[in-house]
């Protein structure tokens, strides 16, 4: 059964149309000359607006505080009613995922509306501020929220760690764009919501394409290539990111900011680099159709640019987000600076002959091999919901049952949502508890290695810029149910 989803991603558009009013609450004299609007924050169609979440894929902007400007650029005040009274107490228009609606009376007029939203900690998180409108002539004026970027909170960084840097390295650069701080933590800022360029620059901050060169870049970062120069000390790549930025409790405006990732030459930076990797794998003991974790150790003289796990001629594992396609099971290998590991499931028994290969940024390699012998077991059942309410999987549980699935969401975006909750007849079945399960190999997910989802509730998993979208889920049944997942972008 397919629903609608009534809680939001944020309050990214508000929406104020005209309205008429059925009773008019209490007014100034001159409550003829009122025009009645109705303020509305539309909550079902917010999921695909772009305001920062939690951890657990929630709303973090919780309320929205709109103030009214008239032509002069003077405040509007209200009589606690939301109705226009000169020398008013009320300040501000207050818009909550609980109360969504409200309804507004003001002189005939222009006005600007300028909106805060706030986290449930009153963290000020987003902000926009509407051009002059006539309400009058106006059936409808929209008022946008930014996501605000705090500079302090953003980074920029190799997506593997590096030491330093040889002629014709390539790196793989990260850029993050996170939110002021709220419930202890900073969230992404929609795409939307900055801009981005980046250039190679000398130690003095001045633009340089002798010391290196930008391959591709995009708002989630660049790829980097060293060059260098007899003289060059370090390769620099600067980031400048244009974005909303607090200036006051309740005001921002778009400010310019600047991340640098460097990282030295080693030696000179017309020195080649002729060293490949340190590597192990260690042995591999595993069972065909149930996920097991391939490990081991990995190090260079100056960084780890990839590392690829093959199962005979079948690549399975990488850390190059480029060899995960909607058409190739290839799982994330992890990398730390030191170690590496790799979550996947054997679909065979037998003999198995597992490669690993470690390359540095000059292209040198290093090989580690080992064979394992597989014991047979059932192979893990496949869920591939489709995007979109209708593309929605039943599956039965029963009282004691023990299953693992592999979770395919290789056709969702970036921004793709899970949910799995019990389907009981009216499509919900908040009050049954049939089910408990765990999602793993979770890397790509703001989430910890697990996440439980005890079936008595619908819980969703947000995330950001995954590539690679194959997931191990553990389920087993408390009593007998159905279970229904969705996935959608």
């Amino acid at each position: 059964m397919t629903r609608q989803r009534n809680f939001a991603l944020g309050l990214a558009a508000l929406t104020l149309s005209l309205a008429a009013c059925s009773q008019t609450p209490a007014a100034p004299a001159q409550s003829s000359d009122l025009v009645s609007f109705t303020l509305t924050a539309p909550l079902s169609a917010v999921r695909t607006q772009g305001l920062p979440l939690d951890d657990q894929g929630a709303p973090v902007i919780n309320t929205v505080d709109v103030r009214v400007y008239d032509a002069s650029g003077q405040p509007v005040l209200f009589n606690g009613q939301n109705v226009y009274q000169s020398g008013g107490a009320q300040q501000t228009l207050t818009l909550t995922r609980e109360t969504p609606k409200t309804s507004v009376l003001l002189p005939r007029g222009t006005y600007t509306f300028e909106s805060s939203g706030l986290a449930t900690g009153g963290e000020f998180l987003a902000y926009g501020k509407t051009a002059l409108q006539d309400i009058t002539a106006t059936p409808a004026v929209n008022v946008t929220l930014h996501t605000l970027a705090e500079e302090d909170a953003a980074t920029f960084s190799s997506k593997l760690p590096a030491s330093a840097a040889f002629t014709r390295d390539e790196f793989d650069l990260r850029l993050a764009v996170r939110s002021p701080s709220a419930n202890n933590a900073h969230h992404s800022v929609p795409l939307s919501d900055y801009t981005v360029s980046y250039d190679v620059v000398n130690d003095q901050g001045t633009p340089d394409a002798t010391l290196g060169e930008l391959l591709v870049s995009s708002k989630l970062g660049a790829r980097a290539r060293a060059l260098g120069t007899v003289d060059a000390q370090n390769l620099n790549v600067r980031a400048t990111v244009r974005a909303w930025v607090a200036t006051g409790e309740h005001t921002a405006e778009q400010m310019t900011f600047t991340k640098t990732f460097t990282l030295p030459f080693s030696a000179t930076a017309m020195q080649a680099d002729f060293e490949a990797p340190t590597l192990t794998l260690d042995a591999v003991n595993a069972q065909a159709g149930r996920p097991t974790q391939l490990r081991g150790t990995a190090s260079d003289n100056a960084s780890i640019a990839s590392v690829r796990v093959y199962d005979g001629a079948r690549l399975i594992g990488s850390t190059d987000d480029a060899d995960a396609t909607a058409d190739t099971e290839v799982f994330p290998v992890l990398f730390d600076g030191s170690s590496w590991t790799l979550d996947y499931a054997p679909d065979a028994a037998g003999e198995h002959d597992y490669t690993v290969i470690a390359a540095d940024p000059s292209g040198n390699e290093r090989r580690a091999e080992t064979t394992a012998t597989l014991t047979s077991a059932n192979l893990l059942p496949v869920l591939r919901p489709t995007p979109g309410f209708d593309g929605q999987v039943n599956f039965n549980v029963t009282s004691g049952s023990d299953t693992w699935y592999l979770l395919d969401l290789r056709a969702m975006n970036p921004n793709f949502w899970f949910d799995s909750h019990n389907n009981w007849g009216d499509g919900w079945g908040y009050a049954q508890r049939t089910y408990h399960a765990t999602l793993h190999r979770n890397a790509d997910i703001a989430l910890p290695t697990s996440v439980n989802d005890d079936g008595w509730h619908s819980i969703s998993y947000g995330t950001q810029n995954a590539t690679n979208r194959l997931y191990f889920w553990h389920v087993t049944g408390t009593s007998t149910g159905n279970v229904i997942i969705e996935a959608y972008n």
